[in-house]
């Protein structure tokens, strides 16, 4: 390259240059026409090499502009990776039998939908205003217990070992009840066993990791925790109606009182799943048309696990001789509480909430808490105004 006159010129440029500036060699054989031909040769050699010179930047723009395009291809798929995660994150909460609670969960799209904080969020509801409810709630429950302790109204000083293994009068004897709870351990565990392997082949379909084979899904809903407890619930009851019918043998009342508490909590949490489904997911799911959630909902597994549960308790309470006093329901609202600060906690990880009404910063989310207590107390009463009926 040479620079003249403040620019720079190639090579050819200045052999040109030269020609025009400096005289003639009219020595050469060819005279002129040497002269010209050398010239033409010059000004083609110019333009070979500003058209080597063009080719040159236009390869490199376009290979730019496929760099450009290779790293928004890439940032495009990352970006629907990551939208995947995203998905997949937000159907954690619906991991169970093709979305069997799918109607309590929120998807990642709803999740983007931000709900907007009214005047009394921080106030009336929220974080810590539901967290200062719910702490209202089982200080009040545990006062009542400590009360009805003191009082002795709770009927444990009263109880007789017998109580957990002797039938009601319906039945023939303690070998019927035996049959029963037999029968309702295996309607209790089979279709939790059912739901396990489904959700376990379905995460292996999608090649997501099983951090506990597939029973991380009992964890997830409050409806398969009521069904868990109800398994423990029989599978003890059963192995106590064994002892009794086998070998004679009475458990003694501590036992039974333990056993009392476990069918209180058992009892009352299948009638909060029940009114829970039918008097707040349905309607809702009807209410904003999804057709589908409803369809989910009213399939037969599902509806087994929302309604079955009430027939096997009631069931339970009629052929045994418990009663259901009203100052025990204070044990199913211990029950709900540790779900539902399990529930935030796991909304805390995984950024969806598994049921609706328990997001704290719905405007509902305190009465709806107060409505399922209620809900809860009341199907005590409910459960003993049942009892005494149909002994």
């Amino acid at each position: 390259m040479a620079l003249m006159g403040g620019f720079v010129f190639p090579e050819e440029a200045r052999a040109l240059y030269n020609c025009f500036t400096c005289p003639l060699n009219t020595n050469k054989g060819g005279g002129d026409d040497e002269v010209v031909g050398e010239i033409a040769s010059l000004i083609g050699a110019l333009f070979d090499a500003e058209a080597s010179t063009t080719m040159m930047r236009r390869a490199e723009i376009a290979h730019r502009h496929a760099d450009y395009d290779t790293l928004k291809a890439t940032v495009l798929k990352q970006d629907a990776r990551l939208n995947t995660v995203e998905w997949k994150s937000a159907k954690t909460a619906s991991l169970l039998h093709s979305g069997m609670e799918s109607g309590v969960v929120r998807t990642s799209q709803e999740k983007s939908e931000a709900i907007v904080p009214g005047r009394c969020h921080g106030i009336l509801y929220g974080y810590k205003p539901t967290l200062c409810w719910t702490v209202l709630i089982l200080a009040v429950s545990v006062g009542l217990n400590v009360h009805y302790s003191y009082q002795g109204s709770l009927g444990f000083g009263q109880l007789d070992g017998r109580t957990a293994v002797e039938a009601s009068p319906i039945l023939p004897g303690p070998g019927s009840l035996l049959a029963y709870r037999a029968v309702a351990l295996l309607l209790t565990c089979v279709p939790l066993a059912g739901a396990v392997a489904f959700y376990r082949q379905k995460r292996k379909e999608e090649g997501e990791e099983l951090f506990m084979g597939g029973f991380e899904v009992l964890l997830i809903f409050c409806t398969l925790w009521t069904w868990c407890w109800k398994a423990m619930y029989f599978f003890l009851a059963t192995g106590l109606s064994i002892m009794y019918v086998a070998f004679g043998w009475v458990p003694p009342a501590c036992v039974a009182g333990g056993l009392w508490i476990i069918f209180d909590i058992a009892f009352g949490t299948a009638w909060l799943v029940f009114w829970a489904v039918w008097l707040f997911l349905l309607p809702f799911a009807w209410y904003a048309g999804h057709q589908w959630v409803v369809d989910e909902l009213l399939t037969p597994l599902p509806f087994y696990f929302h309604n079955a549960n009430v027939l096997l308790m009631l069931t339970e309470l009629v052929f045994s001789r418990w009663t259901v006093n009203l100052e025990h329901c204070v044990f199913p609202v211990y029950f709900c509480l540790a779900y539902l600060y399990w529930n935030w906690w796991l909304y805390s990880k995984i950024g969806v909430w598994i049921y609706f009404f328990l997001d704290y910063d719905r405007p509902s989310s305190v009465p709806v808490c107060l409505t399922l207590v209620a809900i809860t107390v009341a199907s005590f009463e409910f459960g003993a105004w049942l009892a005494n009926l149909l002994k």
